[in-house]
C-alpha cells in the first residue's frame, strides 16, 4: 500500500502547496503489535516505506486513545484521537425505559472467528437460570456451523426454546434501530476488532454495553465503566457472571438508558466528530499562513 501511494501523495503535495492530507487509521491491537514488531527490526522494508509515506501526511487520526498513543509512540508522529460515530438518519428520538425489554443483543457476522458469538451464546446458556426473563437476539448473516450449534443447544436444553433468537441480517437501518431500541444490553465479544460501529449504534439508542477487552475503544465507549463493562476475550465464565450481575441491575432500571443515549450524542455523533476534524484542518491552514 505505502509503496503504491507514496508517489501519488508526494505528487499531490507538490502540485497543491496548500493541500491537506489526512490518514484515518482503522487499526486494532493485532495490527499495532505487528507494526511495533516491524519497528524493532534493524531493517524492515515495509516499516521504512510507512515512515516515508507518513512524511507526506498532515493529519493522522486513530479511533481510540490507546491505539493513538501506541501508533504515535511507534512512528514518532502526533496522532489525533477521533472515534467513529453514528448519524440519526431515522431521526432518533429520546429513549424511554418503557421501550426497553429484557433483551441482550449482538449484531455482526455470526459464527465468524473474529466475532466470537459462540462465547456469548455459551455465557447466556450458563447464566440462563439466573436471568429467567431475559432473551438473546442475534442479528446478522450466520455461518452454517453456528446455526447448527444453536439448534443443538436448543435440543440439549429445552428451556432455551424461544430464548435464543437468530434474527438474520437486517439491512434496513430503521428496522435495525428497533432492535437496538428494545434491547437493554448490547454485547460484542470479539476476539479482535478495530472499533465496531455497532457499538455506537447501540449506544445511540440507550443500550448498556458489554465489550471484550480486544475492542480498543472499550473504555471510551463505556465511559470508564459507567455505561458498560469490559470482560476478557474468550472468557465465557466471566461473561456469564457479568450477564447475571448486569441483567439484575437493569431489571427495573429507569434512568440509565436515556443517560447512555445522551453520552452517545455528546461523544460519538458524526457532526460533532467531523467538526473536530474540520477545526484541526483550519488550525493547520492558519499555522501555515502565519509561517508564510
Amino acid at each position: 500500500f505505502h509503496t503504491r501511494r507514496t508517489p501519488l501523495l508526494a505528487l499531490y503535495k507538490f502540485l497543491n502547496k496548500n493541500g491537506i492530507s489526512y490518514l484515518k487509521l482503522d487499526a486494532g491491537f493485532r495490527s499495532i503489535k505487528k507494526l511495533d514488531d516491524k519497528s524493532k527490526k534493524r531493517i524492515d522494508i515495509e516499516f521504512f516505506f510507512l515512515k516515508r509515506f507518513l512524511k507526506f501526511v498532515d493529519i493522522v487520526s486513530a479511533e481510540s486513545e490507546e491505539i493513538a498513543e501506541k501508533f504515535s509512540k511507534i512512528t514518532g508522529i502526533d496522532v489525533l484521537r477521533l472515534p467513529n460515530g453514528f448519524y440519526d438518519w431515522t431521526e432518533i428520538k429520546r429513549i424511554s425505559a418503557s421501550e426497553k425489554q429484557n433483551i441482550i443483543l449482538t449484531v455482526g457476522r455470526l459464527g465468524t472467528k473474529e466475532k466470537a458469538t459462540e462465547c456469548l451464546v455459551d455465557a447466556f446458556v450458563t447464566a440462563r437460570k439466573r436471568i429467567p426473563t431475559w432473551v438473546l437476539h442475534l442479528v446478522g448473516p450466520c455461518e452454517k456451523w453456528f446455526e447448527q450449534y444453536v439448534d443443538k443447544l436448543m435440543k440439549e436444553f429445552p428451556d432455551l426454546k424461544d430464548r435464543i433468537v437468530l434474527k438474520g441480517p437486517i439491512n434496513d437501518i430503521a428496522v435495525l434501530n428497533e432492535e437496538y431500541k428494545e434491547a437493554k444490553v448490547f454485547c460484542l465479544p470479539s476476539r479482535w476488532e478495530s472499533f465496531g460501529i455497532v457499538n455506537v449504534e447501540a449506544l445511540s439508542l440507550g443500550c448498556y454495553l458489554l465489550l471484550s477487552d480486544q475492542i480498543p475503544p472499550a473504555r471510551e465507549l463505556t465511559n470508564d465503566g459507567e455505561f458498560g463493562a469490559v470482560f476478557p476475550s474468550d472468557n465465557k465464565e466471566v461473561l456469564a457472571d457479568l450477564l447475571i450481575k448486569v441483567c439484575a441491575s437493569l431489571e427495573n432500571e429507569e434512568s440509565v438508558f436515556s443517560k447512555i443515549q445522551e453520552y452517545a450524542f455528546e461523544k460519538f455523533y458524526w457532526p460533532k466528530i467531523c467538526k473536530t476534524l474540520n477545526n484541526q484542518i483550519l488550525k493547520l491552514k492558519q499555522e501555515r499562513q502565519e509561517i508564510h
